[in-house]
């Protein structure tokens, strides 16, 4: 019996090949890490003609709930909020470093990830009375906006208490980067 190969039927083989590959990359999950980017973060909020807006506030909530997320990632968090000087700068602290928290996922062909990332979600919403509300996500908040021009050198020392450890150990004194933007409320 001798084998034909016309292009269709290659075609086909190799389409069979690669979903039979794709399937069994599939099969093994994978532990993946994450976590948010830990520094001292001076939000300047400002109304559109960029005067700061003094006394806005930040509450950082479970994303689409209105359940407060106390002490992460944003350290200060609390019922009544971060509030913001009288310059307009809300000054907010995520003093985690490294892994924060861990999922499973699959790969595709061993490579790409499928699926959103398990991270946990949030929504970091800003408001005052007589503007706006906005509000922004993870990425909105930690890595979107920041000033280019920001000195990758300037730190802050941020003394906290990890409240996931021992009494005894749990206060910490890190060293965090100076993180900042400018982000714009609109009036109502």
């Amino acid at each position: 019996m001798q084998l034909v190969f016309t292009g269709k039927r290659v075609a086909i083989y190799f389409l069979v090949l690669v979903g039979v590959l794709a399937l069994v990359s599939m099969l093994k999950e994978t532990m993946l890490d994450g976590g948010f980017p830990s520094g001292e973060f001076r939000i300047r909020v400002v109304d559109g003609q960029g005067q700061p807006i003094p006394g806005t506030t930040l509450r950082v909530y479970a994303a689409g709930t209105r359940n407060l997320a106390s002490k992460y990632p944003i350290y200060e968090n609390c019922v009544g909020g971060i509030a913001a000087g009288e310059d307009g700068v809300v000054v907010c602290h995520q003093p985690r470093e490294g892994v924060q928290y861990s999922y499973t996922g699959h790969k595709l062909f061993w490579r790409f990830p499928i699926g959103a990332e398990a991270a946990p979600q949030f929504d970091y919403e800003f408001s005052r009375k007589g503007y706006r509300t906005r509000v922004l996500t993870n990425r909105d908040f930690f890595y979107e906006g920041f000033d280019a021009a920001d000195d990758p050198a300037q730190t802050v020392n941020f003394t906290w208490v990890d409240p996931k450890e021992r009494a005894e150990s749990a206060k910490k004194s890190v060293p965090l980067p100076v993180r900042q933007k400018e982000l714009t409320l609109n009036s109502k």
